[in-house]
């Protein structure tokens, strides 16, 4: 396979690329790392479909690694404006280690720490939010192995909150059911979304077959080229346009 070959097979595969479907997705954890292994195996396993930022609460920073969420997104560490503006690109908000004390402001619509603060934005945007109850849930085998799960009124306290949460648009899931939401969100395929990563499709890069057909046509052009083509028009230039013989 020659350059030429080569290089239009790459531009074939940009641009299939291109059409696929890439979902911003931000995922917000609080003091908690309850099955951290199997939720980064689930999104490290949708990551080519996925782009993802990751905002982690101080209490989860003090116990907890959050540098082994850099392996497939990035972190976020303060709220400025660029933040403010990826937040209205999001497609879907993700939080897996919803903890009783963040639960319980969240739905009071408390926002004192950078985790709760682009909740609350994403709830103001109307984001779809997806939140597993895993970590707070007082009825569990793990509550009950802890013995906190005692005191009834707490109980219906929590899910006093639970049901606020869903009032105001996050939807509380079982670890489960929350896994099974975020897939069928992502077999959704909204045909609105373009990997970012992917500047140009294939018709917008001129290659070296394209300029080869008429160069004269593309010596001002203002196109996105590959160094192929560049380097053609540029020799065909110099050694006299119509006169090289080629």
């Amino acid at each position: 396979m020659d350059a030429e070959e080569l290089e239009g097979l790459l531009a074939k595969v940009l641009a299939e690329l291109a059409k696929r479907p890439f979902l911003q997705v931000l995922v917000v954890g609080f003091g908690s790392n309850q099955q951290e292994e199997q939720i980064f195996s689930l999104l490290k396993r949708h990551s080519q479909r996925c782009q993802y930022r990751f905002a982690f609460s101080s209490a989860y920073q003090s116990f907890f690694n959050q540098e082994i969420w850099q392996e497939i997104g990035t972190v976020i560490s303060r709220i400025d404006e660029h933040v403010l503006e990826e937040i209205q690109q999001t497609d879907l908000i993700l939080i897996p280690y919803l903890t009783r004390s963040s639960l319980a402001k969240l739905a009071v619509g408390m926002a004192d720490n950078l985790p709760l603060t682009l909740i609350n934005q994403g709830l103001l945007m109307a984001k779809p939010i997806l939140a597993s109850n895993h970590c707070w849930l007082t009825t569990n085998e793990y509550a009950a192995f802890r013995e906190i799960d005692q005191n009834t009124e707490m109980k219906k306290l929590y899910q006093g909150y639970e049901e606020q949460l869903k009032v105001l648009g996050v939807e509380s899931l079982s670890l489960s059911s929350w896994k099974n939401a975020f897939e069928r969100y992502l077999a959704k395929k909204p045909s609105n979304l373009k990997n970012p990563s992917i500047e140009t499709p294939l018709k917008t890069v001129l290659t070296l077959s394209d300029v080869k057909k008429n160069p004269l046509d593309y010596f001002d052009s203002s196109q996105k080229m590959t160094d192929l083509a560049r380097e053609f028009l540029k020799n065909y230039a110099g050694e006299g346009g119509q006169n090289s013989g080629i």
